[in-house]
C-alpha cells in the first residue's frame, strides 16, 4: 500500500515493510523545571507553552510565536478550504516558519501569497497526496481485515511532515492511563475539567446525539455500561458505551438526572473568571486543522483542583498511541484521563479531544501527553454527536 510507514520490522507478505524514522527533532536540553504555562490569555504564558516544548527557544522568539498565533490560525483557516491540493502544515517556532504541504505548484504559491498577507513566513512543500487522501488510507487500515490491519491493531497515524500513512505493528507502547482516587469539583452544571466518580476521571465535553445528552470521557474510565456516575457525589447519569481502540479513547455517559438533563451549553472550568466557566465557543472540524508546533490546553487539573489549565503543544500524531494526537511540553496528572483538550482563541475556545494517557510524570519538564481528537468519534457508536458549545 503506497505512503504506508511502519515503525518496526515485521515480515507480511503482501507489504514491504522498513524501519521508521521518528518523528520528534533533533535531541535538545531539557530545562530543570517547566515554566507556567496557563490559559489565561496573557502573552508571556502563551510564550512559555513554546518554550516548554522546545527548550532552546529563546523568549524573544518564543514571545514572536505568541504574538503571530492568532495570524497563523487565520492562514489554516484558509488552507484548510482548499482541501483538494491542501496537505496539511506544520508550525516551527525556532524558525517562526509555517510548512505547507501542497500538491501543486499553483497551491503552494497561493499558500505562500495568503501568508504575506498575514504577515506569516511561508514555506510550501510538494507532496503527491493530500491530507484528505491520507486519512483515507489510515482509515481503511484501521478498519480493514487485511494482514497490514491485522497487524496494526489500529495504531495508524498520518506523518503530514513526510506526507505518509505510519503504522506501529502490536500492542502500543507503554505508557500510564491516567486515573486516581483524589478529586474536587463544581457541581452547577457539567464542565470540562470536572472531576467524575470521586476522581477517578475528569470531564472532557458535553454532546448532544440519539435524542439524549451525553459527557464524553476516556474509554479507559468505563467499568462498565449501566453503572452510574456522579459529579460532587450527586449522580447524574450512567455509562452508556465505550470505546478503547487504535485513535479512539472515549466513552459516553448518558445524563439522566436534572438539572443536568436541562442543560445544552458547552462550558470549560476557567478559574480566571469569577463563574468559573467560559464557553465552548467551536469544535475542531477534521484532522487537518491539528496544526503541530501549535498550542493547545487541557482542562482537567487534577494536581490542583482550583489550579489553572495548562497547555503545550501538538506533537503530531503518534502510531505508537493508535495514532492519538500527541501534546509536547505538558504530561497529565493521574485522575486527568477523559479531560478536555481546546484551543483558546481569542474569540473564545474550541474543543478539540478527549485526554488519553500521558508519560508517567505529572506536569515534568518535557512531557508528553496523547488525545482522542474529536473527529476520530465520527459515528463510531453508531449515530453522530454534537459536542455543545455556548
Amino acid at each position: 500500500m503506497r505512503g504506508v510507514r511502519l515503525r518496526a520490522v515485521v515480515l507480511l507478505s503482501v507489504v514491504a515493510v522498513v524501519s521508521s524514522v521518528a518523528l520528534a527533532g533533533p535531541a535538545q536540553a531539557q530545562p530543570a523545571a517547566p515554566l507556567p504555562a496557563l490559559d489565561d490569555g496573557s502573552i508571556d504564558h502563551v510564550a512559555n507553552a513554546y518554550r516548554n516544548s522546545f527548550p532552546g527557544l529563546s523568549a524573544a522568539r518564543a514571545r514572536d510565536a505568541a504574538v503571530g498565533e492568532k495570524a497563523r490560525r487565520a492562514l489554516y483557516t484558509a488552507l484548510h478550504a482548499r482541501g483538494d491540493t491542501y496537505g496539511g502544515s506544520w508550525f516551527d517556532p525556532p524558525s517562526e516558519v509555517v510548512h505547507v504541504a501542497v500538491t501543486t505548484d499553483r497551491a503552494g504559491r497561493d499558500a505562500v501569497a495568503l501568508g504575506a498577507q498575514s504577515g506569516v513566513r511561508v514555506t510550501t512543500h510538494h507532496v503527491a497526496r493530500t491530507f484528505a487522501a491520507l486519512e483515507r488510507q489510515a482509515e481503511a487500515i484501521r478498519t480493514g481485515t487485511d494482514a497490514l490491519a491485522r497487524a496494526a491493531q489500529g495504531n495508524v497515524a498520518v506523518d503530514v511532515q513526510h506526507n505518509q500513512v505510519v503504522v506501529a505493528p502490536g500492542q502500543p507502547a507503554h505508557s500510564t492511563d491516567d486515573v486516581c482516587t483524589t478529586r474536587a469539583d463544581c457541581i452547577a452544571s457539567i464542565r470540562s475539567g470536572s472531576y467524575l466518580n470521586g476522581g477517578t476521571c475528569s470531564v472532557g465535553f458535553t454532546a448532544q446525539g440519539n435524542g439524549a445528552r451525553f459527557v464524553l470521557t476516556a474509554g479507559h474510565c468505563s467499568s462498565g455500561n449501566g453503572v452510574s456516575w456522579s459529579i460532587g457525589g450527586v449522580a447524574f447519569g450512567t455509562m452508556y458505551a465505550s470505546i478503547n481502540s487504535g485513535n479512539t479513547d472515549v466513552s459516553l455517559i448518558q445524563v439522566t438526572a436534572a438539572p443536568y438533563t436541562g442543560q445544552s451549553a458547552g462550558q470549560i472550568y476557567a478559574n480566571w473568571t469569577a463563574d468559573f466557566e467560559v464557553p465552548v465557543h467551536g469544535v475542531l472540524p477534521s484532522f487537518d486543522a491539528i496544526v503541530y508546533g501549535e498550542r493547545v490546553c487541557l482542562s482537567a487539573n487534577i494536581s490542583d483542583a482550583a489550579g489553572p489549565n495548562s497547555c503545550g503543544t501538538i506533537g503530531g500524531a503518534s502510531p505508537d498511541h493508535g495514532g492519538r494526537i500527541q501534546v509536547d511540553g505538558l504530561d497529565g496528572c493521574h485522575g486527568e484521563s477523559g479531560g478536555g483538550w481546546y484551543w483558546p482563541a481569542d474569540q473564545g475556545r474550541f474543543a478539540y479531544g478527549i485526554h488519553s494517557q500521558s508519560d508517567d510524570g505529572c506536569r515534568v519538564a518535557g512531557g508528553h501527553s496523547w488525545f482522542t481528537a474529536l473527529p476520530a468519534i465520527g459515528t463510531q457508536f453508531g449515530f453522530s454527536l454534537q459536542i455543545e458549545t455556548s
